[in-house]
């Protein structure tokens, strides 16, 4: 019995725009072009339905490698334009307005589904949610709550994401938040509430 896993085999998702959601399984040395529907041997993106044009991604031995010289949008990586590109798994592709990921399949295939998996995912698609990852828990989520923060840390949590404070995508932490101005805030709410009763 073969247990050995296949690391090479890619899946690339869009994560953001039109085609959110939208996955694509991209084999060891499988090549695969993206474009508009009327295009004879191309997977359809929204995001290319009107302009024309395609990109092409190529895998080779688990490095995704993106060529979007017949591509009529901006195509970027990490922030910068490009016409080809490896494309790794930590890195993000901007397609015109769409954002997409590239990841080895076998961590999706690594979860094994269970009627409880079945009830969640459900759920999470009821309420348009993704699955959680692998990595979550919930201690790391406030393991910041209770160390000592200065007043300028408080001030940058509450002036992001105004107009003169937000980051661009790729200055954008792709992992768990770490509420712990929020959660101070909360309790001392919740207290203050508590002695108000």
């Amino acid at each position: 019995m073969n247990t050995s896993v296949d690391t090479s085999t890619l899946i690339f998702e869009c994560i953001d725009g039109k085609d959110d959601h939208f996955k694509i399984e991209v084999g060891n040395g499988q090549r695969i072009m993206l474009g508009c529907a009327t295009q004879e041997g191309v997977t359809p993106i929204r995001e290319l339905e009107n302009g024309g044009g395609c990109l092409v991604l190529t895998n080779n031995n688990g490095l995704l490698r993106l060529d979007a010289s017949g591509c009529p949008l901006p195509v970027k990586v990490n922030g910068n334009v490009v016409t080809s590109a490896n494309v790794g798994i930590t890195d993000v592709l901007k397609v015109g307005d769409s954002i997409w990921k590239a990841f080895p399949a076998h961590e999706a295939a690594q979860a094994a589904p269970t009627a409880a998996n079945a009830i969640r995912d459900r759920f999470n698609n009821l309420i348009g949610l993704e699955a959680l990852n692998e990595d979550f828990k919930l201690k790391d989520i406030f393991s910041r709550v209770f160390q000592k923060h200065s007043l300028v840390q408080m001030e940058d949590q509450l002036v992001t994401g105004t107009f003169n404070n937000t980051p661009s995508i790729t200055e954008i932490e792709t992992n768990w938040a770490k509420p712990w101005l929020f959660s101070r805030l909360l309790l001392v709410s919740v207290s203050l509430a508590l002695l108000m009763v």
